[in-house]
Formats: C-alpha cells, sequence, structure tokens
C-alpha cells in the first residue's frame, strides 16, 4: 500500500450574501493496488483509503466540523480525483528515480 499527500484550494461560497471563502484542504490516503482474480478469488479494484482531511486558511489549520470531512470523505469524485493524484504521484517518482540513476551512471563514467 502507498501513501500519498494531495492538496486542493476549495471556495465555501454564500448563496446570496456574496462572500466566498477561499481554503485550502490537505488529504492525507492510501491507495490499495489492483487486484486480477485467480481461481478462487474475484478480481478486486484499486481503493483510496483516506487517513485524514485538514483545512488551511493559509498556514493556519482550521477546526471545520466533522460533517464536512465526512461529506468529503465520502465523495466518489474526489476518490476518483485522489485516484489521479497517486498516479501523477507515482509517474513524478518514477521519472524522478530513473533521472537519478542516469545521473549516478555519468557521474561515475567521468570518476
Amino acid at each position: 500500500m502507498n501513501s500519498f499527500t494531495a492538496t486542493q484550494g476549495i471556495t465555501i461560497s454564500g448563496d446570496s450574501c456574496g462572500t466566498d471563502i477561499e481554503l485550502t484542504v490537505q488529504i492525507k490516503f492510501t491507495v490499495s493496488k489492483y487486484r486480477p482474480a485467480t481461481t478462487i478469488d474475484p478480481a478486486e479494484d484499486a481503493t483510496i483509503d483516506i487517513n485524514g482531511i485538514s483545512f488551511f486558511d493559509g498556514k493556519q489549520e482550521l477546526n471545520l466540523t466533522y460533517w464536512l470531512e465526512d461529506r468529503l470523505s465520502e465523495s466518489d469524485s474526489l476518490k476518483a480525483w485522489l485516484m489521479s493524484e497517486a498516479n501523477e504521484q507515482l509517474l513524478k517518482a518514477a521519472d524522478d528515480h530513473a533521472d537519478h540513476m542516469r545521473e549516478m551512471l555519468r557521474e561515475n563514467r567521468h570518476a
């Protein structure tokens, strides 16, 4: 299981008053890997498990009500976004590792 952190800006808007509050939400989550079907078990899709949701106004962490966390963590669209964030972070980590290995080979050749 891999652990990730995703950050997203959100806006809370008042319908009639025109007040908008800009916040940042930071979500810590894990992704379980896809498991192909076996002769005795069906395939299992990769799943998102949210470990924590934090809200920030600038650098100050806010203590918002539990229902907002619950509403977010139950959202299928949020989980789909987190899955795409995890995939992007994995690709970036693989690219960074490949760049590091190329740099180490280049340094070893010139040593």
